[in-house]
């Protein structure tokens, strides 16, 4: 099949298929960073004890996993356009709901259907920027496509700790809702403007068979990347605000090093270093990545305090803005149009589980070790480093099957 032709999958036009996708990306994303520094103190104020507190802010992770799944069947069993607008008009109302929760059981409930209505955003904005992305191209447009989440998790926190103070934290809720809304009116528009029917080649038999392709062995490979890379994101996440105010330092100090490492991971999707994958193969940058981000978790492991912090995760910044757009570019081209849903579906899926494994593991390892303790981070890096020569096998091995006899 044609890189870049209609299909079923691929309502719009590419250029403009990429605009909104991105105009999703930065608002799926911005909502999950603003909830971060809210949703806890949100829930105390309405009455929930500290248990009832953690049972509402893992709900959303929760559902979100479980949602992530569903939605590539979704994605591509309805085409692209569909499911996103529900998911983007049903996460507005479901952020409609926390404003106006009265008690723990009601922002339940909300929390619930919001960590299932998102779930579709990320897989379906990426599905729709892999439809349109060409063959030399993959690995810049997934990387300026991916520099929104970096600037999410720069300013999302910003906005949602400063609206929250100024006019309580149902405003934070009600801003989310409100760019939700407005992106889905804009998705709305340019699907309707852009739909097109299906072309005779979509519509050819042997078209059809090859929507349906699938190469399993590079997405174990973008799959393991991701889980590796994500069990070190969640130790950080978890322990390095703990670790840094047992060194004595405020609880918001842990704001500098995550804003660096964002900036860093913004800097490095946005930059021409990326397409250095579109010329020289994935193995480079993925490897490359993963290294980073070993050795952003051994800085932090090393070096206490503030300098230590700040170097770690500038480090692990770069792994990380490498490492994302290359992850996206293989499962992109590891799937075709009728598979790439369920391919970056099972991603995302995979995505939050690794932040569930590195955070839960990481407060077992903080609960005998101490606040104090490296031991998280090193977790971090050897989740990665063990990553390393299994990608590099798996690669080995689908390069001799390729070659022919």
């Amino acid at each position: 099949m044609k890189e870049g032709a209609p299909t079923a999958q691929a309502p719009f036009q590419p250029r403009t298929g990429i605009l909104v996708a991105r105009l999703v990306v930065a608002v799926a994303f911005l909502d999950l960073f603003m909830q971060f520094p809210v949703i806890a103190p949100f829930a105390r104020s309405l009455g929930a004890s500290a248990s009832m507190t953690g049972i509402i802010v893992a709900a959303y992770s929760l559902t979100n996993l479980g949602g992530n799944l569903t939605a590539g069947f979704l994605l591509d069993r309805w085409g692209r356009s569909a499911p996103v607008q529900a998911g983007l008009l049903l996460t507005a109302l479901a952020l409609l709901g926390y404003v106006f929760s009265s008690s723990p059981t009601q922002l339940l409930a909300a929390r619930l259907i919001h960590g299932l209505s998102a779930a579709i955003l990320a897989p379906g904005a990426f599905a729709i920027i892999g439809d349109a992305a060409t063959e030399g191209s993959r690995m810049r447009l997934m990387g300026r496509s991916s520099a929104p989440i970096a600037a999410a998790a720069v300013i999302g926190p910003l906005i949602a700790a400063s609206l929250g103070n100024a006019a309580g934290y149902p405003a934070v809720f009600l801003l989310s809702a409100s760019l939700m809304l407005i992106v889905f009116i804009a998705f709305l528009i340019a699907s309707r403007s852009a739909s097109r029917p299906l072309t005779t080649e979509a519509k050819d038999p042997s078209a059809q068979q090859e929507a349906g392709r699938v190469n399993y062995p590079r997405l174990i490979i973008a799959y393991a990347a991701a889980l590796s890379m994500t069990i070190g994101l969640g130790a950080l996440v978890a322990h390095l605000p703990t670790w840094l105010a047992a060194q004595g330092q405020s609880a918001s100090a842990s704001g500098l090093p995550f804003t660096t490492f964002a900036v860093i991971g913004m800097a490095i999707m946005a930059s021409p270093l990326v397409s250095v994958g579109d010329k020289r193969g994935r193995l480079l940058p993925l490897v490359a990545g993963l290294l980073l981000i070993s050795g952003g978790m051994l800085l932090l492991s090393a070096f206490q305090g503030m300098p230590g912090a700040v170097g770690g995760m500038a480090v692990f910044g770069g792994g990380f803005g490498l490492l994302f757009p290359t992850m996206t570019a293989i499962v992109a081209e590891a799937a075709s149009p009728g598979t790439r849903g369920r391919a970056f579906g099972v991603f995302y899926a995979v995505y939050s589980l690794g932040v569930v494994i590195g955070s839960v593991s990481s407060g077992a390892l903080a609960g005998i070790y101490g606040d104090a303790s490296a031991t998280p981070f090193l977790l971090g890096m050897a989740a990665t480093l063990a990553a390393v020569p299994v990608i590099a096998l798996i690669e080995r091995l689908d390069q001799r099957k390729a070659l022919p006899e």
